[in-house]
């Protein structure tokens, strides 16, 4: 973790009132921070309230995240907002190539494998479905880029590929649902968590932006007891949109177990209301590449069909001609997440 950065995360109307103590701490000798930026979802879009949860950026020379977060959450203890080092997600697997100079990969699916798969797919009720993922492919349409922290419509464009392959397949599986690209991967395949946690507030609370369901195929390489760290804040994040929604329950949290060789399950998976899918072959049985250690997790586990190295669901090829199949436990996730949307 070499992140140049920590956050404090809370309701947007108390992290206000911290920005406003901050000026005696941003001196060269307190965490040595040079810039603070405040984002709260609602100075970008309509239907969040000031008590949203919003995320307060501090940037710093050097990485000195979890000593910075850790003394500041001491000197901020009376208020109700967690103080985070700076972490980095990643994809839950990769793109074909970083070679394609910014060109956006295209995907190319097996059709006869697609309609086994539908052929075995259950059927949901969701109409809306929110992709936190590396973008979308061009000729979606728009997209929400909270690249920056600054959540913002721009085209749609997805350089990495992560995201064409997953909402590819879930436009083939169910070419109706209306998808939300939610873009917090870079062109590397990386996000900052303060992106992932603005974007997790986007989608859990409730406004007419809420989707019916969210998948993210996300992990991170967080170790304990940085990782139990990292989950809290999720977890505040999710608590604080809960406690806000009335008597309406927050939208299923679809995420992919991972692949090998990372040693364990991450978060997001290991939130407690999360849905961890596991990659299965056309017989039912666990496909080799999923992760084994399941520790931590503790919401419900899921079986859906990812694809496998001599039987993948296509290919994703990049303006260089490099080429990946697709399959992994992203694309279960994707696979389980169309059995909850309408036909």
């Amino acid at each position: 973790m070499d992140c140049k950065y920590f956050t404090v995360v809370g309701p947007g109307s108390v992290l206000q009132e911290v920005e406003r103590r901050w000026e005696r701490l941003a001196t060269p000798d307190r965490y040595g921070v040079y810039a603070v930026k405040l984002r709260q979802l609602g100075d970008y879009y309509e239907g969040f309230p000031p008590d949203c949860p919003g995320v307060l950026i501090a940037y710093t020379e050097e990485p000195v995240g979890s000593i910075a977060a850790g003394m500041l959450q001491s000197e901020l203890a009376s208020l109700p907002v967690v103080c985070e080092p700076g972490y980095q997600f990643q994809a839950a697997s990769i793109g074909p190539s970083s070679s394609s100079g910014g060109a956006e990969p295209a995907a190319a699916f097996d059709q006869q494998n697609i309609n086994v798969v539908l052929n075995n797919l259950g059927v949901g009720a969701a109409g809306k479905v929110a992709v936190l993922d590396s973008g979308a492919p061009s000729g979606l349409g728009q997209m929400i880029d909270f690249l920056g922290a600054v959540p913002r419509d721009r085209a749609a464009a997805d350089p990495f590929g992560h995201a064409t392959a997953v909402i590819g397949l879930l436009r083939e599986l169910r070419p109706n649902a209306d998808v939300i690209p939610v873009r917090v991967l870079n062109d590397k395949g990386l996000a900052d968590s303060f992106a992932v946690f603005l974007a997790l507030a986007f989608c859990l609370w409730d406004s007419p932006h809420r989707p019916d369901v969210v998948n993210a195929s996300l992990t991170t390489l967080a170790v304990p007891p940085c990782a139990s760290s990292l989950g809290g804040t999720l977890a505040y994040v999710a608590d604080l949109c809960d406690s806000a929604n009335a008597n309406k329950p927050l939208p299923p949290l679809v995420t992919a177990a991972g692949n090998a060789p990372n040693p364990r399950v991450q978060y997001p998976a290991l939130l407690p209301h999360a849905t961890v899918v596991k990659a299965t072959d056309f017989t039912g049985a666990d496909a080799p590449y999923n992760i084994t250690n399941f520790s931590g997790v503790t919401g419900t586990i899921a079986y859906a069909y990812g694809g496998t190295k001599a039987d993948p669901f296509g290919t994703l090829t990049d303006a260089a001609g490099n080429t990946k199949d697709i399959f992994g436990t992203s694309y279960a996730a994707a696979v389980h997440t169309a059995s909850l949307l309408r036909a």
